[in-house]
């Protein structure tokens, strides 16, 4: 187990390394405004994505509870 663990972070080292090669200081020059314009877009979408979903879970919640207090109600009056 520990030979396949050793295996695994040396493959993940040479990768990097292989990657570090073929990138240029242009191109890495270039990164600060794309990650800064790609780091705001995510977090945006991501707060749009989670405030649809609770607004989703809201209404789901009010609808089981009406389903049940109408279930209540009704039962009552029989």
């Amino acid at each position: 187990m520990v030979q396949v663990e050793t295996m695994a972070q040396f493959g993940v080292i040479f990768l990097l390394f292989a990657l570090g090669l073929e990138f240029s200081m242009a191109k890495l020059r270039v990164v600060p405004a794309i990650a800064i314009v790609g780091g705001l877009l995510q977090i945006f979408l991501f707060m749009c994505l989670c405030g649809i979903i609770a607004s989703v879970r809201l209404i789901i919640v009010k609808m089981i509870r009406f389903s049940v207090d109408f279930w209540a109600v009704t039962e009552e009056h029989r």
